[in-house]
């Protein structure tokens, strides 16, 4: 039993969730990608639709992948890993001893660094 235990807290520790809107950046510039592909092969070959003129395909794909690159750099999973501001803060805090770094163990009730 308390083999699980500390191989649960180990995989908590070392391994963070991806936030969902990651992934609907990577689709949003994935579908920004194609669309933009169509609309450029085409252009010079316009298909028999009223609208054609105003070549959709190219504006809606460009439009996609200018919404979908941010989302997809702003929540970039592995973003505040090393060298960000609030990891350095963490890291400082941990060393220091602050009452606020030390968070509880869910399998055992106890804190994970030993009181100062």
């Amino acid at each position: 039993m308390a083999n699980e235990n500390s191989r649960l807290q180990v995989h908590r520790e070392h391994h963070e969730m991806v936030p969902v809107w990651f992934f609907i950046g990577i689709l949003l510039l994935f579908y920004g990608i194609v669309i933009l592909g169509a609309g450029l092969l085409e252009y010079h070959h316009l298909p028999a639709v009223v609208l054609a003129r105003y070549h959709a395909n190219v504006w809606g794909g460009t439009l996609l992948i200018l919404i979908g690159f941010p989302f997809t750099a702003r929540f970039y999973p592995h973003r505040n890993r090393m060298g960000s501001k609030s990891a350095i803060l963490t890291k400082k805090n941990a060393r220091e001893g602050d009452n606020l770094a030390h968070t509880e163990s869910v399998s055992t009730g106890r804190d994970r660094w030993p009181a100062v």
